[in-house]
C-alpha cells in the first residue's frame, strides 16, 4: 500500500479533527464545529490548514505540508488550493504516479480550473509523457492565460522537453503574478533546481530572496544552487544568511561543512562544469 494512500485521515496531524473524509457530505452548522475546534483564539479551519500548509511549502517542508493540505481538503474539499498544494507536494517529493492520482481526483472536482488541468500537464511529463504534458498545458491556456501557476507549470514541461520557450513561460509568470509576491520564483527556482538547469533556478532564487528576505529555505535553496555552480563564496554567504535567521536551520549548517571541506579541485570543476 501506498504511504500517501490515506492522505485524507489526515492522521499524524494535530489537533485532531472531527472533518468528513473526502467526498462525503456533513449536515449540521459549520459555523459550530469550527467553534468546536477553537482553541487559544486559534481555529483549525480550511483558511488555517491553507495557509499552514503554505507556509510549510514555501520552507521546504513538503511532506509536513502535505498533510496539512489533506486537513485543509477534509475541512472543505470544495476548496481548489489545498488540491493545487497537496499535488504540488508530490512532484516535489518525486512521487509522480501518487500527484496522477490525487489530480486526477481534484479533476472530478474541478475539471474547468485551468490550475489542475496545468497539475495534470506536470505529472505526465514527470512520468516521462511529456507530449501529454504539452497538450494539457495548451488546454490549461485556452482555460486561463491569467494564472501564474499555469505559466510556471508549462514552463517546467516545456523545459523537460529541452523547448526554447521554456523562460519565456517562466518570465510570464512572474509578469501575471501579484507584485513581489516571492512564492512564484521560489517556486520556479525549486523546480528548476530539480531539472538541474542551476544557472537559471540561482537567477529565480535570487529573485526570492530579494523580495522574501527572511525566508530561510530561499537562502538555502539559492547556496545549493550557487554552489552547484561551483560559486563556492556566493553560496557559503547564501547558507551564513539562512543561519542567521535560524541559527538550527540543518541544511544551512550542512551546505556550509560541505563547502569547507570540498577539495580545491573538485571547486575548480564545477566551475568549469556546472553552469546547466
Amino acid at each position: 500500500m501506498s504511504r500517501f494512500s490515506k492522505l485524507e485521515t489526515g492522521d499524524g496531524i494535530a489537533p485532531k479533527s472531527d472533518a468528513p473524509a473526502i467526498g462525503q457530505r456533513r449536515g449540521g452548522d459549520r459555523a459550530a464545529r469550527n467553534a468546536a475546534q477553537q482553541t487559544d483564539d486559534v481555529v483549525y479551519d480550511h483558511a488555517y490548514y491553507q495557509a499552514e500548509g503554505d507556509r510549510l511549502f514555501a520552507l521546504g517542508s513538503f511532506e509536513q505540508a502535505l498533510r496539512v493540505y489533506s486537513r485543509a481538503i477534509q475541512s472543505e474539499a470544495a476548496q481548489v488550493n489545498p488540491w493545487v498544494g497537496q499535488v504540488l507536494c508530490l512532484l516535489m517529493m518525486g512521487q509522480a504516479k501518487e500527484a496522477m492520482v490525487w489530480v486526477k481526483r481534484a479533476l472530478e472536482l474541478f475539471p474547468e480550473e485551468a490550475r489542475v488541468i496545468a497539475l495534470q500537464g506536470s505529472t505526465y511529463a514527470h512520468q516521462g509523457m511529456v507530449q501529454r504534458g504539452i497538450g494539457c498545458s495548451d488546454a490549461a491556456l485556452a482555460k486561463n492565460g491569467s494564472d501564474p501557476l499555469v505559466w510556471v507549470l508549462r514552463g517546467e514541461v516545456l523545459s523537460m522537453a529541452e523547448n526554447s520557450n521554456a523562460q519565456f513561460c517562466f518570465e510570464k509568470a512572474l509578469e501575471m503574478r501579484p507584485s513581489g509576491d516571492a512564492r512564484i520564483p521560489m517556486l520556479m527556482g525549486q523546480l528548476l533546481f530539480k531539472r538541474r538547469k542551476w544557472a537559471l533556478a540561482a537567477e529565480y532564487l535570487a529573485t526570492a530572496v530579494g523580495e522574501a528576505p527572511r525566508n530561510e529555505a530561499a537562502w538555502v535553496a539559492l547556496g545549493e544552487a550557487r554552489e552547484k555552480l561551483g560559486a563556492d563564496e556566493a553560496a557559503f554567504m547564501a547558507f551564513e544568511t539562512a543561519l542567521q535567521l535560524n541559527p538550527n536551520n540543518q541544511a544551512a549548517e550542512t551546505g556550509k561543512a560541505r563547502l569547507s571541506h570540498t577539495p580545491m579541485l573538485l571547486r575548480l570543476a564545477r566551475r568549469l562544469f556546472g553552469k546547466g
